[in-house]
């Protein structure tokens, strides 16, 4: 009897060890899996964070190289600013809606209040007297000048602003005539023994270039001689 007693309270106690080391192992595993797949995760969306880092940063990289050599390409880059042609003869003609337009010009390195900037210049008058309209044409600033006094002949000077192609569309023609690391410094609207023409300037190794385009047609006329020694 004893033994019999003793040899069931060996096999209860052979249970429970079993029982007991089988279920720490379990626990381990079951800890260690979610750990590792928690870090797992972390590590898998750091790198492709890190990937998608690298395509933008590759991705800046062209459009700076593609920007860059569209920029020495393209001599027209300088007429990228916050005031268009249309929007400078607006400002122009709110000031002063009487007024006709007798001179307009635009330049790459123009003065505006002491500093150097893209800046229309738009000359007009009325019968009170004489304007002068200068607009930042990157900051979309005005600067007013007025000289008032009796004008009787006002409009002997008029300019035809309705008539004539936008200031860009000569500018994109005349481009086509330069050559080589060309920049655009001018364009002036001038009256030439009755016509209307658009004198567009480029700047290109210390030489001048002076493309004329008819106003009112977009047609290409000449191009003029280069100038040396000359600083825009």
């Amino acid at each position: 009897m004893k033994k019999m007693f003793g040899f069931i309270a060996l096999a209860l106690l052979l249970a429970g060890c079993t029982k007991e080391s089988s279920g720490k192992p379990e626990d381990s595993v079951g800890s260690s899996g979610r750990s590792v797949v928690t870090d797992t995760t972390g590590q898998s969306t750091e790198s492709e964070s890190t990937s998608s880092s690298h395509e933008t940063t590759t991705t800046s990289k062209e459009q700076a190289t593609s920007a860059s050599s569209g920029e020495a390409a393209d001599p027209l880059v300088s007429l990228e600013q916050a005031v268009d042609f249309k929007q400078a003869l607006a400002i122009f003609q709110d000031k002063y809606p009487d007024a006709v337009i007798t001179d307009f010009q635009w330049e790459a390195n123009g003065s505006f209040q002491g500093s150097r900037t893209k800046v229309y210049e738009i000359e007009g008058e009325d019968a009170k007297g004489e304007y002068e309209v200068t607009i930042d044409a990157v900051a979309n600033q005005v600067h007013v000048e007025s000289d008032l006094e009796d004008n009787s002949d006002w409009q002997a000077e008029q300019l035809p602003m309705t008539e004539i192609i936008p200031m860009e569309e000569a500018a994109k023609t005349a481009a086509k005539q330069v050559v080589g690391d060309t920049q655009l410094s001018k364009i002036e609207l001038e009256e030439e023994e009755g016509a209307i023409l658009w004198k567009v300037k480029f700047f290109r190794q210390r030489q001048w270039q002076s493309v004329t385009i008819d106003a009112k047609t977009g047609e290409f006329l000449n191009v003029a001689g280069t100038v040396e020694n000359t600083t825009p």
